[in-house]
This record gives structure tokens, sequence and C-alpha cells, in this order.
């Protein structure tokens, strides 16, 4: 039973309670029963210039923005670098291998356009082109000892240190490890080149085909003997006669001989 004094206060509070009037438009509510896709297509802003359904559209200007500044990090330009020589070096050692030579070709070009990027100090430039010289040296000059090899890391690890000037470079973490590589690479692919098979004709190995050597004797004019990786070998030039103390090739082997062509003759041939 209700008082007279409570009606008022009763109808009062019932007049200040909202009431839903269904005539006034309200913005639409997604509802519960919808997944998150759905509730997301709903609430979804309008798209914009740079947004393509629910995926970011990435231009060409960012990524060669994005490619520029990665080219300009110190220790990104000495990585090329490295990968640069290591891979030219190589190739030098191994002209055969034209699919590395192009490999190089490439990776110098990125290297050429890393260090324009980060304009590096002078003497990081000087440093890099005695590095170049003395791997270089290495591979032509004297392969196998090494000296040149580990000048031109030397010289390597010094210019990543001073990229941007004295000792403002690349991380050393990353300049002696790089260095490193790139002379004992060097000096490894050198090692097995038929450069150093014809300055140490004596040295163990397992590669015949491509080593220089020297004709030790000959007997009926077309077959000789020579010395090929620390072992005495029969040899046989099946087109010129040999000549004794002359500089002959391996071309091919055939059981316990050796098929050799002169100097020069191959060069002939393919003029």
């Amino acid at each position: 039973m209700t008082t007279p004094l409570a009606s008022p206060l009763v109808h009062g509070l019932a007049g200040l309670s909202p009431v839903h009037d269904e005539s006034v438009s309200s913005p639409p509510r997604p509802s519960l029963a919808l997944g998150h896709a759905e509730a997301s297509l709903v609430n979804r802003p309008p798209s914009s210039p740079d947004t393509e359904g629910n995926e970011l559209v990435v231009r060409p200007v960012e990524l060669a923005t994005v490619g520029t500044e990665l080219l300009a990090i110190p220790e990104i330009a000495l990585i090329l670098t490295a990968a640069g020589l290591l891979t030219t070096a190589v190739w030098a050692a191994h002209p055969r291998l034209w699919q590395l030579g192009t490999t190089a070709a490439v990776v110098v070009a990125a290297a050429a356009a890393s260090l324009h990027t980060i304009s590096p100090h002078p003497g990081a430039l000087l440093l890099l082109v005695l590095a170049a010289a003395s791997l270089a040296m290495e591979v032509y000059s004297l392969p196998g000892w090494m000296l040149h090899a580990a000048g031109g890391a030397t010289s390597l690890i010094m210019s990543g240190l001073c990229l941007h000037g004295p000792w403002t470079g690349a991380h050393p973490g990353v300049s002696i490890p790089a260095g490193l590589i790139v002379g004992l690479g060097t000096w490894w692919a050198a090692r097995r080149s038929w450069r150093a098979s014809r300055a140490d004709p004596w040295a163990v190995s397992n590669r015949l085909v491509g080593r220089e050597l020297v004709v030790l004797d000959v007997g009926d004019g077309h077959r000789g003997h020579a010395v090929v990786a620390g072992q005495l070998w029969a040899i046989r030039d099946p087109r010129r006669p040999l000549p004794k103390g002359g500089v002959v090739r391996v071309t091919e082997r055939r059981n316990d001989e050796l098929l050799v062509q002169q100097r020069g003759e191959g060069r002939s041939e393919s003029a």
C-alpha cells in the first residue's frame, strides 16, 4: 500500500527515468552476435589514399627511402664492401666460375652505392684501396704466402672502423670479423688457384686439370714426364712435341697419363 506522500515522489522519479522513443533515430550499434570481423567492418573508418581494404599500400617512394636508409648504415656498407672484395678475389683466382664473377659485379655495385650514400672519410677510402690492392697481389703475385692477405684484412678492418672519421665508423664486432673472413677467404682461394700450382708444383692437391708444370724430360717427342701435385706423372701432348724445360698446362687426365697443352696454344686457337 502506497502512502499519499510517497505517490508524488514515485511519479517524479518515474518522470526522470529515460524513456526510449522509437521515433528518435540513434546510430546503430554492432550486435553482440556479430563476429570480430563484422564488427570491424561496421566501425571501420573511411579508406584513406594509403589504405586498401585492411592492408597498407607501400609506395615505391617509401621503398626507395627505406633502401637508402639501410645503405647509409656503416655496418651494412662494410658488409657489402667485404662481400664484394671477397667474391672478386675468389673469381680472380678461379676465372672459370663465371657465375661467381656475375655475383661479384652485382655485390660491388651495391657496395659502391652504399659508400656513395654514407660519403666515407678520405682516409677510409684510401684504406679500402690499399685493401683491394693487397688482396689482388695475394691472388696474382704470391699466392699462398698470406702476407698480402693479412695486409688486406688489416686495411679493411681499419677502413671499417674509420668510415666517418677517426674511430667513428662501423662497430668493431662487424669490422674485425669481416676483415678476417675476407683475408682468410682470399688466401684459401689463391692457395688453390692454378697460379699456386705453377709456383709450387710439389704441393699436394687432388686438383690436376688446369695446373701448369715444367717438362722434366721428353721421350718420343710427344711424351715426357713432369711433377704434378707432388708426384711424377707421364704427360703427353697430342698436337705438338713437348719442349724439355718448357711450361705446359694439364687439360685432361686419362688413367695414369695426363694430356697437356703448351702455353699460349689455347689462346691462339680461341683467337
